[in-house]
């Protein structure tokens, strides 16, 4: 099964095989590379939805996993793989502001939040924070491989106002310019963070927990990043 860090806390193992189940299909929702994935996946959802349960892991452990105790809303997969199909068709973004919606729309983190509790007391400014900065930290951490398999990175006017260089393999050139704006957008992320740890008190304490080890991740993978590739070409 999947094991990610910030889901050790999770003491219960019905409610973690849950989260972690959830997960897993964000996941492999995330790595789609075609619509014809996308609307499949959409099919065998809502036909899980209808009672129906495919004969694959995927939808037998999510059907395990689903407890009358807690609630799961699986039209919130639905929808992000309606928002991955619509990234496919369209798979650049022009300005920040593109971007940011672009990662909360494509957050696994963000989605799975979405998909559990309660939905009236869902903190979804918070939610789509968190969405923001998962989104942001990956594309900080994994552009160059994001640039070569023609995925969402940088926002093209971003690259043009920075007067980004590449190689002639059409990489990104790790200069002054570029890593003014790596910066840029790493430094959106802490102050993200810094918002988040003042607001995270509107999640239950599972979630909490969850967040708090979830950033701790974040913040690790950008110094470990920054002093891989950023620090010794400042």
């Amino acid at each position: 099964m999947l094991q990610i860090s910030y889901f050790k806390p999770i003491k219960d193992k019905q409610i973690k095989f849950l989260y972690e189940t959830i997960t897993k299909h964000l996941h492999n929702i995330e790595k789609f590379k075609s619509i014809e994935a996308c609307n499949q996946y959409a099919n065998d959802l809502k036909a899980f939805m209808n009672g129906h349960t495919k004969k694959d892991p995927l939808f037998k452990d999510l059907r395990k996993a689903i407890n009358p105790g807690y609630k799961f809303y699986p039209e919130v997969l639905l929808e992000f793989v309606k928002f991955k199909s619509l990234y496919l068709k369209n798979p650049r973004v022009k300005t920040l502001d593109d971007l940011y919606l672009y990662t909360a729309h494509q957050s696994s983190f963000g989605f799975l939040l979405l998909s559990l509790g309660d939905s009236f007391q869902k903190p979804l400014k918070l939610i789509e924070t968190l969405g923001i900065i998962d989104g942001l930290s990956n594309i900080l951490t994994n552009f160059h491989a994001f640039n070569k398999q023609g995925l969402i990175h940088f926002p093209f006017n971003l690259i043009q106002d920075y007067d980004i260089d590449f190689d002639l393999d059409g990489n990104f050139l790790i200069n002054d310019k570029f890593i003014h704006m790596w910066d840029m957008i790493a430094y959106k992320v802490l102050m993200l963070i810094n918002e988040v740890q003042l607001t995270k008190h509107q999640f239950d304490e599972l979630n909490q927990i969850l967040v708090d080890t979830f950033i701790k991740d974040i913040k690790s993978d950008l110094t470990r990043f920054e002093q891989a590739e950023i620090k010794n070409k400042r």
